[in-house]
């Protein structure tokens, strides 16, 4: 056991590994302007990481050569240029001399390179993220992208989308068992339903999460170290877009990916939420307040969730209540939000619960069709006020996404027309009226 004081590097200009099982492991997660390195690229020597110099420069932007009369590795970028040697611990940044802590070296044809001297040599920014135990490696010139500014109150976050994109996409909050919001082509939607088809014109999804994206086919856009949040982007890769659209929706597809980077994360999240006002739960007289009460014992008998601010909010002609930031008893500390929409007749038209770990955690048990439907018919009758003569519920299995066809949601309609999504492994409910 390592009793030695070690003293805080700042991760920008360090990102030294500390004494930890991470700072014995031969590799660690790369994220490179938010998309993720699916490689075992760097490795840990001497309490340091090592990147390959020319994967991580070109990711960048950067180009690389070599000059094979003075061995010498040359990266360049606008008025940039570094020099390396593998065979010395000396460099020169724009023609001034710099020392390495530990030279350059050669593996599997690979020049590695200390990430902490690239970062500073380079203006890089630089964070740790030891949850999903990754770097967050990022260019800090950010490129401006003009259009319209967006606010997606869900999601706690602003983005800049082009002046058009009202006649190209729609952003729905209506797909959470997916994401938090689905980018929806109004060409491919308009597509699958003169075509009598399947789908809903999803072309990419956007999710909260407390844990970076360690997948190759989305990317990070936005990352808020003081709450640890992140918000990332995924392509929906399930299903193929119709051959006579593809690359048409395509070059939509990557267009819309492009102005999503123009991501920002409100701040003082825990304050305010931009363009709501607090809903005082010391008030039981307030119906909203009452069902949030019914809800949190319904939701999970043997479980119990705490929050401390409830945001409420008039939205059309009704009212949109969000619940972030829950703490449960068990002390998992999972990030999670509710949400619900009442009419202007006081009726509860959405609701759904959304966490942004994996909620597997939580599972006590695998659950049956059978108590599904009982707790769908409770929550009927306790929180929607339908009399006792409730018929059974019909599955619905018109739907595409991977989560379902592996078993882990079903979907079921009433005879009234609502719609309910039940978590078949942790026994939560989203719930939409006709």
């Amino acid at each position: 056991m390592f009793k030695k004081t070690i003293k805080t590097l700042t991760l920008a200009l360090g990102l030294v590994l500390l004494f930890s099982p991470m700072a014995l492991a031969n590799s660690v997660n790369i994220i490179i302007n938010g998309s993720y390195a699916n490689e075992n690229l760097s490795e840990t020597k001497n309490y340091r990481t090592y990147v390959p110099l020319r994967f991580l420069a070109e990711e960048l932007g950067f180009e690389v050569s070599y000059n094979d009369e003075t061995k010498e590795i040359i990266i360049s970028k606008d008025d940039q240029e570094l020099v390396l040697n593998l065979d010395s611990d000396l460099s020169k940044l724009n023609n001034k001399d710099l020392k390495l802590e530990e030279k350059p070296y050669l593996k599997d044809g690979r020049t590695m390179v200390p990430l902490r001297f690239l970062g500073e040599s380079l203006g890089l920014d630089i964070k740790w993220n030891e949850k999903a135990q990754a770097i967050l490696v990022n260019s800090k010139e950010n490129e401006v992208y003009k259009g319209k500014k967006v606010f997606l109150d869900p999601l706690y976050a602003q983005v800049t989308l082009p002046e058009s994109w009202k006649d190209e996409i729609e952003l729905s909050y209506d797909f959470a068992n997916q994401g938090d919001l689905a980018v929806i082509s109004k060409k491919l939607k308009t597509y699958l339903e003169k075509n009598n088809l399947d789908g809903d014109g999803i072309i990419f999804l956007v999710e909260n999460s407390t844990s970076p994206l360690l997948e190759s086919h989305g990317l990070n856009l936005a990352y808020d170290p003081s709450i640890e949040r992140f918000i990332y982007l995924t392509k929906q890769t399930r299903n193929s877009f119709p051959k006579d659209l593809e690359k048409e929706l395509n070059d939509l597809q990557e267009k819309y990916v492009q102005a999503f980077k123009s991501l920002e994360i409100y701040k003082d999240l825990d304050k305010k939420v931009k363009g709501y006002d607090l809903l005082k739960s010391s008030d039981k007289k307030i119906k909203e307040i009452k069902d949030l009460e019914k809800i949190k014992n319904l939701i999970a008998p043997w479980f119990y969730f705490d929050n401390t601010l409830t945001y409420i909010r008039e939205e059309n002609e009704g009212q949109k209540i969000y619940l972030p930031n829950f703490i449960d008893r068990t002390s998992s500390k999972l990030s999670s939000k509710l949400e619900m929409f009442y009419n202007k007749d006081k009726e509860l038209e959405k609701y759904f619960l959304k966490f942004y770990e994996d909620p597997k955690k939580l599972a006590y048990a695998s659950f049956t069709d059978s108590y599904a439907q009982r707790e769908i018919k409770f929550f009927m009758k306790e929180i929607l006020g339908y009399d006792e003569s409730i018929s059974d519920l019909k599955e619905d299995k018109n739907i595409l996404f991977g989560d379902f066809q592996n078993g882990s949601y079903k979907a079921y309609k009433d005879n009234f027309g609502n719609k309910y999504i039940f978590n078949m492994t942790t026994g939560y409910l989203e719930y939409m009226s006709k």
